[in-house]
């Protein structure tokens, strides 16, 4: 029989076991890392052309890994520890993502549209976390000499909200729109 509390416990387990596994891994490949870098610093000159890039194709591959596996942690952590549900204000979350993108905003020259947005319930941690996702991917996976445009809004209809990001980016085929928003797909 499986009960709440079962459930849970076996949440807690696959957390804790990613926690685990994701520190184990990280570790050898931050060395991985940190050599890598080190030898373009110090050694670059005495490499061929090729070797110089076979080493950047190493320290770049490392920090994909990397990023994939705080992906994994933060998968393992959302289905996990999800938290109560509480009355969030979207233009709030919106408004601390944008300052923490501002780097990025600048970099790419990003215009943003953005309507007044509404309150809604929800976790405030994966709302933030969402609407981070979603902004980072417009800027980009924008297209070569085209500045992000950026829009969100939102409308309600037959007592649904319905947030709408959208951007002038590269798109994707249709064809994959199933597959794209799959966990560990891409395209």
């Amino acid at each position: 029989m499986d009960t709440p509390q079962h459930g849970q416990a076996e949440r807690e387990a696959l957390q804790n076991f990613l926690q685990i596994v994701t520190h184990d891994l990280n570790e050898p490949l931050r060395q991985v890392i940190s050599f890598s870098e080190i030898l373009q610093q110090e050694e670059a000159e005495r490499l061929s052309e090729d070797g110089q890039l076979y080493l950047q194709n190493v320290v770049a591959a490392g920090s994909r890994m990397h990023a994939m596996l705080a992906g994994l942690l933060q998968l393992a952590r959302i289905t996990s520890r999800a938290q109560p549900f509480e009355l969030c204000d979207l233009n709030e979350l919106l408004a601390l993502e944008l300052e923490y993108l501002e780097p990025e905003i600048s970099l790419t020259g990003a215009q943003l549209t953005i309507d007044a947005l509404p309150q809604l319930v929800g976790d405030p941690s994966q709302l933030r976390s969402l609407l981070r996702h979603l902004l980072k991917n417009a800027m980009t996976f924008s297209r070569p000499g085209v500045t992000p445009n950026i829009s969100i809004k939102s409308t309600h209809a037959a007592g649904r909200l319905n947030l709408a990001i959208s951007d002038n980016g590269i798109g994707f085929d249709p064809e994959y729109a199933e597959v794209i928003f799959q966990v560990f797909q891409r395209l």
